[in-house]
């Protein structure tokens, strides 16, 4: 099954992918660390448990839509379940 990914904003196609940041812990609730990589490059720092959003590991791409705009891309993983979502920001469900 192939999607297209559209802006949620304006609906347009014409995103383009800017940064990934990948954020890990060690365990559950637990310290860990952050990967970013953009065009200007990539960095890996180490986190507190306070530092990361969300309770498990998250993903989130920053997109730069042509028509409308900066968007943020955030899967994270709640109570077993992987969720999607376009706009959160400090992991606030």
């Amino acid at each position: 099954m192939l999607d297209i990914l559209t802006c949620p904003d304006c609906e347009g196609d014409y995103l383009h992918q800017v940064k990934v940041k990948s954020t890990w812990r060690d365990k559950e609730d637990g310290d860990g660390f952050c990967y970013t990589s953009k065009k200007q490059g990539h960095s890996i720092e180490r986190l507190k448990k306070n530092e990361i959003p969300f309770r498990r590991d998250n993903l989130v791409i920053d997109f730069d839509c042509e028509n409308c705009g900066k968007k943020e891309l955030t899967i994270y993983q709640h109570k077993g379940s992987t969720y999607l979502e376009w706009g959160l920001e400090n992991g606030e469900l």
